[in-house]
């Protein structure tokens, strides 16, 4: 009776580690590409929030106060409301009827170099004051 032992090739053993690199390295691939989607989809969100906050903010207030520190904790970002034309309306409507107006606000969001984010249209129908006489 022999007593042979059975070792690995050289060969094997490559064989073996290449495979394992090769799913070593989709692994981290994966992990890096999941860790980018999460942080992409965090600040979209984010922007998403911050608007949000901004939207209730100016339909509860106007357009002409600035949202208070306590309100909007947000450092590296600012937000401006400005008006515009409602211009997507059917002919037949009118954007005045009596003391009644429908406007529009444009909520935009910008980072700490003051670049555009993203925006926001809110429509809006407000009671106009009476004018004076």
């Amino acid at each position: 009776m022999t007593n042979k032992k059975k070792y690995f090739t050289i060969l094997e053993v490559t064989v073996a580690l290449a495979i394992l690199a090769m799913g070593l390295t989709g692994l981290m691939s994966l992990t890096a590409s999941s860790k980018k989607r999460a942080v992409s989809g965090y600040d979209n969100w984010l922007h998403q929030h911050i608007l949000a906050q901004a939207a209730e903010f100016y339909l509860l207030t106007g357009n002409e106060e600035a949202i208070p520190e306590n309100i909007f904790p947000y450092e590296n970002y600012s937000v401006s409301c400005n008006i515009l034309e409602i211009d997507d309306l059917p002919e037949e409507m009118e954007t005045t009827i009596g003391d009644w107006q429908i406007i529009a606000y444009k909520i935009t969001l910008f980072d700490e170099t003051n670049d555009e984010i993203d925006s926001i249209t809110v429509e809006k129908i407000i009671k106009q004051a009476p004018s004076s006489l």
